[in-house]
């Protein structure tokens, strides 16, 4: 996709909504990676949402920026009505409960799924929605060549990415990216977020803040804002995705959880990584694929740190 040959096309007039499911960073990010992009080729462009989405929201140029978190549902649904009436399109990044209900707002609904390769049934949205994109991974073309729902509008993209990112892996200060983004998800509570967090910064810097690791070596700990302000003392930032690209261009070696968009960060800037503990099913199965396929440089699973046995995930 060439940004010069879209932003000279017209403007045109529909108003488009951006959302992303509140799971990890990987749908967020990828929102985020897709709106330079769309900038400019609609009438407005807003983004709705919650919690650590924003995140990587809040510094893009959105027209509008609507903050859903601490709702409760009765007055969700009606601050969702609200936002859906200033809108013609949605754009979700798997969160499928939303495209339901824009759907049944009357607004026209794209969905953009990372796990189209994971899920036992694909979504009934992928029925309904006017496009359905998938993010390649392995067996993807597969399940949707083989599956019996009437997939109205598929299309299996490969990760969004700038061919002119720069590589600089050979600057004099060695750069170390210890990722936390991928932690946050409905199904563990904020303490055990954090005590995962706690956990792998105790392990790798034991002394603290990362500044101190040595003169010429840098330690990048990324995390969402909640876990950031959560843990001062280990430097840990909120970073933007431009900010996040730029650090892995310049990255030596990363640690990161083995979600999809990490996956695909590693693989394009082509940095050695060890994978952290996956912090859901999903991604224990993606490392098991990785692992398989001969594609992992290195890899700590629970078992590696507790006395248990290897998780079937």
């Amino acid at each position: 996709m060439d940004r010069k040959d879209i932003s000279n096309r017209s403007a045109i007039k529909q108003r488009l909504l951006l959302n992303a499911e509140a799971f990890g960073f990987g749908p967020t990010a990828a929102i985020a990676d897709i709106f330079p992009f769309l900038k400019g080729q609609f009438a407005t462009i807003g983004f709705v949402g919650s919690g650590h989405t924003l995140d990587l929201q809040r510094p893009l140029p959105y027209d509008a920026i609507h903050d859903l978190s601490g709702l409760a549902d009765t007055a969700l649904d009606g601050a969702l009505a609200k936002v859906f009436a200033g809108y013609d399109i949605m754009l979700t990044a798997m969160d499928f409960a939303m495209a339901q209900k824009a759907q049944e707002a009357g607004l026209q609904v794209c969905v953009y799924d990372a796990l189209a390769w994971y899920w036992k049934e694909l979504p009934a949205v992928a029925e309904t929605a006017s496009l359905y994109i998938c993010q390649n991974f392995f067996s993807v073309e597969e399940r949707l060549s083989a599956s019996a729902k009437p997939i109205a509008a598929p299309r299996v993209v490969s990760p969004l990415s700038d061919s002119s990112a720069p590589q600089m892996h050979e600057l004099n200060e060695k750069v170390i990216l210890l990722n936390l983004g991928g932690l946050s998800n409905p199904y563990w509570s904020t303490a055990g977020t954090l005590a995962y967090a706690r956990l792998i910064l105790e392990a790798f810097l034991p002394n603290g803040n990362a500044q101190g690791s040595g003169s010429n070596i840098n330690v990048v700990v990324a995390a969402n804002s909640a876990i950031a302000k959560a843990l001062p003392e280990y430097g840990v930032k909120n970073l933007s995705r431009e900010e996040m690209q730029a650090v892995l261009a310049r990255a030596s070696f990363a640690l990161m959880t083995p979600g999809l968009g990490n996956i695909y960060d590693a693989a394009r800037f082509d940095i050695p990584t060890i994978w952290l503990p996956p912090a859901n099913d999903s991604q224990g199965q993606q490392l098991a694929l990785l692992k398989d396929n001969d594609m992992v440089d290195a890899a700590v699973d629970w078992h590696d740190l507790l006395e248990i046995e290897a998780i079937d995930y």
